[in-house]
């Protein structure tokens, strides 16, 4: 009896004129941990492929680390020939300091800091620390302070089942950047030089989104997943708090189950939203309001996008043995990601969603 509510935010997409230079400094896990298919090769794939999609003014360092961590390459041009040389002397043995890694990677991103510039660390490992200053919270931190100074950090996890999920995913959170999965299949790839390509080019800093629904519309609400990103109703006005960022042409979509009451002609309610320009550091504010005539049947022919998100959702909340999804199937699932498949029969991310989705009948359940 519930009705479920899409919200979408899009950034614009940044012109060649509005793209700001960038220094990336890469710092690559090379412990024995990564030496296996779908670790070592793989990470240098997709930064290859980055290298080639970035400008001829932008500037890469590289840092590899294993017990110790080694600067390979300092601020050279994307396209330089030695940047590639460096990537082949990267060797996959040893123990690993992750510490000692981005400690390096900090050092040379401030080393190299570039004013009006993107300069941004990007991790990429399988999470797995076993030496050094291995604590968390010592490593968020690091991810924080260096973020207060203008160096974002974007994670980036490889290999299958043993990468540090949480880890990752907190550093990219405190340094105002995104995690990132990187696999050895070219769709993943493409995916992630495009994802890592758009989060360079941030348009707006510390954007938050509210939502308040009128109490004589909606007798209850529930947010689906963003655990992780829930900030206090006091703090939306609050810009001294951190926030997301939304990178050029970046988007992101929220879905609510509502149980709706009284005249179906009457807005539902608002949405807010509230961001920092990073190129002049002002604030804006917009608000939408939520017409009533928003709640209506949509098949998936009609609304393919609607229906994808909801069957995402569906999916992890199975996958983790949620409450809210006692009474779906993998089934019922499976049967709504084909008609989406059937409009969008292209798509290799449908696709793919539909094969895991085929797949996870088999898994053993959530912990």
């Amino acid at each position: 009896g519930a009705t479920l509510l899409r919200l979408g935010l899009k950034g614009r997409i940044a012109g060649r004129d509005g793209r700001r230079p960038a220094h990336l400094v890469l710092v690559v896990d090379a412990s024995g941990s990564m030496d296996r298919p779908d670790r070592a090769a793989v990470a240098k794939a997709g930064l290859l492929a980055v290298l080639g999609a970035l400008a001829p003014a932008d500037r890469v360092t590289l840092i590899a680390f294993n017990a110790e961590a080694r600067l390979l390459a300092e601020a050279l041009p994307a396209n330089d020939p030695a940047l590639r040389r460096a990537f082949d002397a990267i060797p996959a043995q040893g123990a690993s300091n992750l510490a000692a890694g981005l400690g390096l990677g900090y050092a040379q991103a401030a080393r190299g800091y570039r004013p009006g510039a993107v300069n941004r660390v990007v991790l990429v490992s399988d999470g797995i620390a076993n030496l050094g200053e291995t604590g968390l919270e010592e490593l968020v931190a690091a991810a924080e302070t260096n973020r207060r100074q203008g160096i974002a950090t974007t994670t980036v996890g490889v290999g299958a089942g043993s990468y540090d999920d949480a880890l990752l995913a907190r550093l990219a959170k405190r340094g105002d950047g995104h995690y990132l999965r990187l696999d050895e299949d070219v769709e993943s790839r493409a995916a992630f030089v495009a994802d890592l390509g758009a989060g360079l080019q941030t348009i707006a800093a510390d954007a938050k989104i509210q939502v308040a629904f009128d109490p004589a519309r909606v007798r209850r609400w529930r947010l689906l997943g963003y655990e992780q990103r829930a900030l206090a109703h006091q703090d939306f006005a609050n810009d001294a708090v951190d926030a997301g960022e939304v990178g050029s042409g970046q988007a992101a979509t929220a879905l609510y189950e509502l149980e709706l009451i009284g005249d179906a002609g009457t807005d539902l309610g608002s949405v807010q939203v509230r961001y920092r320009d990073p190129a002049d550091g002002a604030v804006h504010e917009r608000a939408w309001r939520l017409a009533g005539d928003l709640s209506r049947p949509r098949s998936v022919a009609e609304a393919p996008a609607f229906h994808l998100a909801a069957a995402a959702a569906e999916f992890a909340e199975l996958l983790r043995g949620s409450e809210h999804a006692a009474d779906g199937s993998f089934s019922a699932l499976i049967a709504v990601l084909e008609r989406v498949a059937a409009v969008w029969p292209h798509d290799a991310a449908v696709a793919d969603l539909l094969r895991l989705a085929r797949a996870a009948p088999g898994l053993p359940p959530a912990p």
